[in-house]
Order: structure tokens, then C-alpha cells, then sequence
């Protein structure tokens, strides 16, 4: 019996489409455009700065999701928490996202406390989590290295 490439080539397609299709169909979150400034002050130090979270639910997702944003914390790249809990000075607190829909969040913290030293002893990064309803669960999220600005 011979076979026609063409009947080897059609399942190409669908293997292909079927690897993106948890993309295409459930949240994704990213942090970027993170800074974070250290002040040495008469405690140890405090700590400042800004990032972006962004939300996009994919375009196959079988509804919206409302995000909820649990805990941010501000770590060294060992995962010591330099920060444990950042209390972050944006007012949201759940955000809904429509699927096929991207936002933003520019997110900031202000005079947070911790040691100077360990936070300008090299690179540091924000991790979380967000919750969505749409999984009925969490997705963690962490930002690239970030060098601090020290003071």
C-alpha cells in the first residue's frame, strides 16, 4: 500500500495547534518594567519602587475571569524575603479580564523596611501570586533580576 505525503503531512497542523492550545485558553501573567530603590535610613532601610503586571486571558478561554491579587514580596535571588509581604500602594485588588483581553497594572510600594545591606548585596526580585476564577486557583509570578538602586 502506498501512502500520498499529503496524508503524513495533516497531522502536522493539529499537533501544532494542540501545543498552544492551554495558551490560547487560560491566563498568563507577567511581571516587567520593575525598579526598586534602597535608602539606607536609622532602621537599616526602606525600600521603594514600581512594576508593571500584566494580565492577558487567551482568546479560546471558556469565559472571564475575575484576578485577585494575593501577596507580593520583594526577595533576593537565593528567595530570601527581604520584604515579606509588600504593601503595595495600588487601590485595586481584582481586576476583571475578558478573554482575548490584556491589562496592565502599573503597580507600586513605598518606604517598605528591610536590611540595606542584604537588599544592595547584588540583585533582588518581586514574586506573587495572582488567583483566578476562571481555574479556581493561583499562578505564581516572578519579575527578572533587578539591581536596586542604592543610596
Amino acid at each position: 500500500m502506498r501512502f500520498s505525503p499529503l496524508v503524513w503531512a495533516l497531522p502536522l497542523p493539529l499537533l501544532l495547534v494542540s501545543c498552544s492550545a492551554k495558551d490560547a485558553a487560560s491566563l498568563s501573567v507577567q511581571i516587567s518594567t520593575a525598579t526598586v530603590t534602597v535608602k539606607s535610613g536609622p532602621f537599616g532601610g526602606s525600600a521603594s519602587g514600581t512594576f508593571q503586571l500584566t494580565l492577558a486571558l487567551g482568546p479560546e478561554a471558556s469565559g472571564p475571569t475575575t484576578v485577585t491579587l494575593e501577596n507580593f514580596q520583594l526577595e533576593t535571588l537565593k528567595r530570601d524575603p527581604l520584604v515579606p509581604v509588600l504593601a503595595l500602594d495600588q487601590a485595586t485588588t481584582q481586576v476583571l479580564i475578558n478573554k482575548g483581553e490584556t491589562k496592565t497594572l502599573t503597580l507600586t510600594f513605598t518606604d517598605q523596611q528591610l536590611d540595606h545591606d542584604a537588599a544592595c548585596a547584588g540583585s533582588v526580585d518581586i514574586r506573587g501570586s495572582v488567583s483566578d476564577t476562571l481555574k479556581g486557583g493561583t499562578d505564581p509570578v516572578a519579575s527578572s533580576p533587578i539591581t536596586p538602586d542604592c543610596s
